[in-house]
């Protein structure tokens, strides 16, 4: 599994997971959608902390900045 998430996209994935926690434990909502922010909030923290997100495998997005050569 290569990295694709930059240092950059990293840390915006985690400081937007912590307040995407705070906002579903803070703001009055529904509770089906405070548990779509915190499934949210998990999917973004745990691709920050991995430093690989499939989706941008998918569509064949890197933020890292590492360039693949070609064989």
């Amino acid at each position: 599994m290569e990295s694709n998430v930059g240092t950059f996209d990293r840390t915006a994935r985690m400081v937007l997971s912590v307040a995407l926690v705070v906002a579903a434990l803070y703001t009055p909502h529904s509770e089906m959608s405070d548990e779509i922010l915190v499934a949210l909030a998990i999917c973004l923290f745990s691709t920050g902390i991995a430093e690989y997100c499939p989706l941008y495998h998918f569509l064949g997005i890197s933020t890292n900045g590492v360039r693949r050569q070609a064989p």
